[in-house]
């Protein structure tokens, strides 16, 4: 039975931002074909994307040893159709309806620099829930574990304490 639950950097997605539109474009030529899905998947998993969007959209500081000792290796290993899927699936989930069914213990865990959450509706989410606790990480972008994971460590023990699990 599951007794709590913890989101890190969750799809709170900003839905009219042009990368996510973009990117929604994109995921739906590629689920069309086998080639053009691995073609797109050695395009995620090459260094200069890697960089680019740890630069430009996932980090608030830029760490380019970083990026290369911890967020390569993932990026080289997922198989190509589960990691459009999960893509295209993103898109189409919305963690606000959901947490409305979940009644457990809920901690999310976020980026004050954040530039693929939708901030103002991450403050909404869990506003007026008993259940959940929103964090902030300050000096963090959307990998929060990445960039920040003395306090996210922190976090997620502080949670657990609470919870009696630890």
């Amino acid at each position: 039975m599951i007794k709590s639950v913890v989101l890190i950097g969750p799809p709170i997605i900003k839905n009219d931002w042009l990368p996510s539109k973009m990117f929604r474009e994109w995921m739906k030529v590629m689920n069309k074909s086998s080639i053009l899905m691995s073609t797109g998947h050695k395009i995620l998993a090459s260094n200069w994307y890697g960089h680019f969007t740890a630069k430009n959209i996932n980090m608030y500081k830029y760490d380019r040893e970083l990026v290369n000792k911890h967020g390569m290796k993932g990026r080289k290993k997922i198989n190509s159709r589960a990691l459009f899927q999960m893509g295209k699936a993103m898109y189409h989930f919305h963690l606000e309806k959901t947490l409305k069914e979940i009644k457990i213990p809920m901690l999310i865990i976020l980026g004050r620099h954040d530039k693929i959450v939708d901030l103002k509706t991450a403050i909404k989410v869990g506003h007026d829930r008993e259940n959940v606790i929103t964090e902030w990480v300050e000096e963090a972008g959307h990998v929060v574990s990445l960039e920040k994971p003395i306090q996210t460590s922190n976090l997620l023990k502080e949670f657990a304490s609470n919870l009696k699990i630890i």
